[in-house]
């Protein structure tokens, strides 16, 4: 059998606008690769621009904003360097791994590459095995409970590394030293299983509106716009990007009259030009 000292792990974590995989969107990654015998090998840690804004209740655990993201690479860009680290043969660690899988895999379907065929552990199962008298099983608790973190960070890259240092812990507190125990007792999974993702497909939207919006994207413009049935006030925004969901349409854009990103449904606008230079 092949002992564990002898694999190569990666934990990893995402930060998302939602909990959605299908209709959210991945804007943090962390990752590190690493082994019993070398605690850090390599790490990978980047923000992500999404296509659609960030809910209230994804904010409330990471913190981060849409101008947190606005010079951030795209996933069209971040996905191909991240697959590249992920490679082949490391055994993939996630906390509640279902939740990163999904978002993994719909990442790839959107970006249209295939996923990683690592096997992917749930540290869930494994933390509950290794310390039954745990009060819970988030991934915090565990940590203050071992005394790895006083404080929660719920970002990437700093909860990958906490997940290496909680997993290095398991593997020395339940004596665990092969590798086909360790994924006899905690059975991994394959990314290609949760890789038949299906999105709706908008339908194709031709309105003055959604091209004047396109203009003012490609060409860095400021639009002026009527927005709500009853306004009658014109404000000033600078469109980002534009997603749908379902059959509506949506742009977000930095409203200059309050100053932060807003995300405004496209049917909604009553008239909008673009901002002379």
């Amino acid at each position: 059998m092949n002992r564990i000292k002898d694999c190569q792990f990666i934990a990893f974590d995402f930060e998302t606008t939602g909990i959605d995989s299908v209709k959210d969107r991945v804007i943090e990654i962390g990752a590190v690769r690493f082994s019993v015998v070398e605690p850090s090998i390599d790490t990978f840690e980047t923000l992500v621009f999404p296509d659609k804004s960030i809910s209230d209740s994804a904010f409330d655990v990471h913190g981060l904003t849409m101008s947190d993201l606005v010079d951030a690479p795209g996933m069209q860009e971040v996905l191909p360097s991240f697959l590249r680290f992920l490679g082949g043969d490391a055994i993939l660690l996630a906390h509640n791994a279902s939740f990163d899988r999904s978002f993994l895999a719909a990442e790839c379907v959107r970006c249209h590459l295939s996923p990683p065929e690592n096997q992917v552990l749930c540290t869930l199962p494994f933390c509950k095995s290794v310390w039954p008298a745990s009060d819970n099983y988030r991934l915090e608790t565990i940590g203050r409970m071992l005394g790895l973190i006083t404080d929660e960070e719920h970002r990437g890259l700093a909860d990958s590394m906490l997940l290496r240092d909680v997993f290095l812990r398991g593997i020395r507190d339940s004596g665990i030293s092969e590798i086909d125990e360790l994924l006899s007792l905690y059975k991994p999974h394959q990314m290609k299983t949760v890789a038949d993702v299906r999105f709706p497909s908008p339908s194709q939207v031709t309105s003055v509106e959604l091209r004047l919006i396109e203009k003012a994207i490609s060409s860095k413009r400021d639009l002026a716009l009527q927005y709500g049935e009853h306004s009658r006030a014109f404000r000033t925004v600078t469109p980002e990007s534009c997603f749908s969901r379902g059959s509506k349409h949506y742009m977000i854009a930095i409203c200059h009259r309050e100053g932060i990103s807003k995300t405004f449904r496209i049917d909604r606008i009553q008239e909008c030009y673009l901002v002379m230079e």
